[in-house]
């Protein structure tokens, strides 16, 4: 009898085996996409000259960040334009001989006297203007890190010199933050999911020349001791003090306050940033992609423009009485249209989540269906690429199929949840 019971669970599990053998295999749908390192100018910048700058940093830092997973760089503009001319507009009431010095003053390649210092401070340095309220195109920044999180990346903000109060303003108003599309905020996707990561693991900020007092939630920064423009500041405010003893002063920059002409030229000074970034990319994990499916069925609802025997699917948790299934529709270009079921990884919880069907059969010809089963989305709009085709055929008016499962279980460091989406290769009718 023994032997009787041991044989039916070998063949039973045989059986189990023989039905996922054809399942479509994508490792880890629900895992996060990557990094994404925003650069921060500071003021005086055009859009085309923070775009160099951005280049260049990006030329200077990607292959000591090369084993991070994702990498990919843009721009959080700090709009600066309007500055230089109010400082101009300034400096021509002090006659056409010292106008002829603005740029070179401006840019460090000449030492500027210490009225234009002053002029400076008021025009672009006054703390009391750089505030969380009064941060010109601040809102921007926002949905750019916003965005990234949503996509499933994680955010390191490299700010330079003024471009770190536009920093520490989002670490202090991203958490909170609803973007423009009306998700919900960070601490609300974690209030929902406790799988979500907390913002500290989602978000982090190295400052370089940086004029702030302070940094949020513990940011490291890299400044000269000799960086003149942050000493002459230190006069009237309360500015973090040097931690690079190497000189940032050159021909190229006397102020030594200047993205690539100092901090990236000078060794130690360079060192120190790309080692704070290395630091916080190890450190940070993945956010769950929000709008990432982990698994999709889809259904052929219209065809040449006729609608087809009717079918819908949905995703349940095991133990649970509600479904998580969203729905949606695509057009094809020959007149076709599809519905599409799906489990959001964002939704999904740790256990099992079965992949159920109904099919209704509403004229003798129509009793057979199929599905197209994706593990996360479809790649194509038109065609059924990388999908597992599930054939069924109905004996009765309306039938229950069972087309797979989902099983979430604890992820790895970087990701909160690791997920793996199964299919019958023969679909299992339900009583």
């Amino acid at each position: 009898m023994k032997i009787l019971v041991t044989t039916s669970k070998v063949f039973f599990g045989l059986w189990v085996l023989f039905l996922y053998a054809s399942t479509t295999a994508v490792a880890h749908p629900c895992s996060g996409k990557g990094t994404a390192v925003f650069f921060v100018n500071g003021l005086f910048n055009s859009r085309k000259m923070a775009q160099q700058n951005l280049d260049d940093f990006r030329e200077a830092t990607t292959s000591a960040l090369s084993g991070a997973k994702g990498l990919k760089y843009d721009l959080a503009w700090v709009e600066g334009k309007s500055k230089p001319l109010q400082l101009a507009e300034a400096m021509m009431q002090r006659g056409v001989d010292d106008f002829q010095r603005y740029w070179l003053w401006l840019y460090g390649l000449e030492k500027a006297p210490g009225w234009f210092y002053d002029l400076v401070q008021k025009t672009a340095f006054d703390p009391k203007f750089l505030n969380d309220s009064v941060l010109p195109g601040f809102d921007e920044h926002l949905e750019l890190y916003s965005k990234a999180i949503l996509e499933g990346y994680n955010v390191l903000a490299v700010s330079h010199s003024v471009g770190s109060f536009y920093a520490n303003a989002a670490l202090r108003g991203l958490p909170g933050y609803i973007p423009d599309a009306l998700q919900p905020s960070i601490e609300d996707r974690k209030k929902k999911n406790p799988f979500y990561p907390d913002f500290k693991e989602l978000f982090s900020n190295v400052q370089i020349g940086t004029p702030v007092a302070e940094t949020v939630n513990d940011s490291p920064w890299v400044s000269f001791k000799d960086d003149q423009v942050l000493n002459w500041l230190r006069r009237a405010t309360k500015v973090l003090p040097g931690n690079i003893e190497a000189s940032g002063v050159g021909p190229q920059d006397l102020r030594g306050h200047g993205l690539m002409p100092s901090y990236f030229r000078v060794g130690e000074s360079r060192r120190a940033i790309v080692k704070h970034m290395q630091s916080a990319i190890e450190r940070m994990r993945y956010p769950i992609p929000f709008f990432q499916n982990a698994g999709t069925v889809e259904y052929l609802s219209v065809k040449a423009g006729k609608t087809t025997p009717l079918l819908s699917a949905s995703f349940w948790p095991a133990h649970d009485v509600e479904e998580i299934t969203s729905v949606s529709e695509r057009s094809a270009s020959s007149a076709d249209r599809y519905v599409q079921f799906a489990a959001k990884c964002y939704d999904l919880r740790l256990g099992t989540v079965d992949i159920l069907a109904k099919t209704i059969v509403d004229h003798p010809a129509h009793k057979s269906f199929k599905v197209f089963a994706y593990v996360g989305a479809p790649q194509s709009s038109d065609k059924n690429l990388n999908a597992q085709t599930l054939s069924m055929t109905n004996r009765t008016e309306v039938s229950r199929w069972r087309l797979g499962k989902v099983q979430v279980s604890q992820g790895d460091k970087k990701d909160s949840i690791e997920v793996k989406v199964q299919y019958l290769d023969r679909p299992e009718a339900l009583r």
